[in-house]
């Protein structure tokens, strides 16, 4: 992202909507480390799916959104 990074937008994103009110998030990115995976669950973010995309994964993320 051009402006900021997603660690970022997700700190923007707790701080704006309540824990109940807060959009699904999908991290998606090429780090795909397991180091990587833990620090964006901890972020805040609810699932993490590494690049290149598996669309089975992909498919089983979003069948988990509210």
């Amino acid at each position: 992202m051009p402006k900021m990074d997603g660690l970022e937008a997700m700190q923007k994103i707790i701080e704006k909507w309540n824990e109940a009110d807060r959009p699904y998030v999908i991290a998606l990115t090429a780090n795909a480390l397991p180091s990587d995976r833990k620090k964006y669950l901890a972020a805040g973010m609810n699932t993490f799916i590494g690049k290149p995309i598996d669309f089975a994964q992909l498919e089983q993320a979003l069948l988990q959104v509210r």
